[in-house]
């Protein structure tokens, strides 16, 4: 506005003579072709810094900056998820939802409240039906559920019966569970980012925004964060439940033999003399700490493996112990690369670290406007569940894709059965 009032007033103090006008049109273009050439310039360095930093086109910064954005838009889902606040008082969400495309193969279920009314025993017609469509992936295809709810009147007491719309991953959302577990896994086992997964999609006839992939992922991780947690604890800690579940040490019932607490005391001791190592490590150069590694952690790492292998012969295979053994030997081999590595740590209780003030700060409702905190912790989340499932030789969609259809009505308590491990058990005693 100021611009233009300044440009009111020089118009109102232009000279008359034709020929001074001239002269100041002159002086004006050559005024404005210099900041064009300026400008040029400037651009042409800049795209010389471009292709010194990001290669011989932009296409590495541009990706960088979807990144960015992406990352932001799951830390606004992770906070919007995890923030408090009334129903009634909650804005709706806005949605501009294309209609799902007909050529879609569509699977119908029907969740009918039954032929006679709850209330007074007497005979339901149908009214009409309310029919709710999420967008499923099926590995290879999408496919659309539609979720049918007839709505039924009592002929007697004119009673409006409906049955509720089952839970779902995403309150009020249209992806199903494999939908999400694909997206994850696409984006965090597979580096693909979620507008290059959005141009994918597209090329099926599937119109999902990067935003609405980015919101996904958010309240996803949301979701599943008490599994993440669940999995969070360590080799040690079952070891530590088992001495204290035998009473802290030796119990009169053993009579000689290899006593599970005894065993699971030893192990524990065994495991605190690796960290003891560590602790003189801590604050030494990298090849300091490799050094000391190999002469001391090595040897007792080793002897674990072996003392380990021996003690699982010597107990039953279905006690908590054997299990602790079991699910020890799984880990050790993944464990062993720290021993030659100047990063690797010998368990992730730094990440667990870097994690607490954000689990603590969202319990408190002091999270809830930090972005950062939001992004860090669905990167954190997605990385432990899709690794951990890397781990244990399970597929990391169809774990997640079972895991995300349960977990909305799974009781906390409970939460171990999602486990990959449990899981995987669980689906081969059912094959069985």
């Amino acid at each position: 506005m100021g611009y233009i009032i300044v440009m009111l007033e020089d118009l109102q103090t232009l000279p008359d003579d034709p020929s001074r006008l001239e002269e100041m049109v002159g002086a004006l273009a050559g005024e404005l072709k210099s900041r064009d050439i300026l400008i040029e310039k400037l651009q042409h360095q800049l795209a010389g810094h471009k292709r010194h930093r990001f290669g011989s086109n932009s296409e590495g910064l541009d990706q960088l900056q979807m990144s960015f954005v992406e990352d932001e838009a799951i830390a606004e889902a992770v906070v919007e998820q995890n923030t408090p606040s009334d129903k009634e008082d909650k804005p709706k969400r806005q949605h501009s939802r294309k209609p799902l495309l007909e050529h879609l193969e569509r699977h119908e279920t029907e969740l009918s409240p039954g032929d006679n009314c709850e209330q007074c025993g007497g005979a339901l017609k149908t009214l009409g039906e309310d029919v709710t469509e999420e967008l499923e992936y099926i590995p290879g295809r999408f496919v659309v559920n539609r979720i049918v709810r007839p709505r039924r009147v009592c002929k007697c007491c004119e009673a409006i019966i409906q049955a509720p719309l089952p839970s779902r991953p995403i309150e009020k959302g249209r992806p199903g569970p494999g939908l999400l577990a694909h997206v994850l896994v696409s984006k965090y086992a597979d580096h693909l980012p979620l507008y290059r997964q959005s141009q994918i999609f597209a090329r099926d006839g599937i119109d999902l925004e990067r935003s609405t992939l980015a919101d996904w992922v958010g309240r996803s991780t949301a979701l599943l964060e008490p599994l993440a947690e669940a999995i969070g604890r360590h080799v040690r800690r079952k070891f530590v439940d088992v001495h204290k579940a035998q009473g802290g040490g030796p119990s009169r019932a053993c009579k000689g033999m290899p006593c599970r607490a005894t065993i699971a005391e030893k192990a524990i001791k065994r495991i605190a003399a690796l960290y003891g190592i560590e602790k003189h490590a801590r604050g030494k150069s990298p090849t300091e700490r490799i050094a000391l590694r190999q002469a001391q952690a090595k040897p007792l790492f080793d002897e674990l493996e072996q003392w380990l292998d021996s003690q699982l012969l010597k107990i039953s295979g279905k006690t908590p112990l054997a299990q602790a053994i079991r699910y020890a030997q799984s880990r050790l081999p993944k464990a062993r690369g720290y021993l030659g590595n100047r990063v690797l740590e010998l368990d992730n209780n730094t990440v667990e670290r870097a994690m607490k003030p954000v689990a603590v700060g969202r319990k408190n409702w002091l999270f809830a406007g930090s972005e950062g905190g939001g992004k860090a912790l669905a990167l954190a989340i997605a990385f432990t569940l899709i690794e951990t499932a890397k781990l244990n030789n399970v597929d990391p969609q169809a774990w997640l894709t079972s895991v995300l259809e349960r977990i909305a009505d799974h009781k906390i308590n409970r939460i171990d059965e999602l486990l990959p491990w449990n899981w995987k058990t669980a689906v081969i005693e059912g094959a069985a």
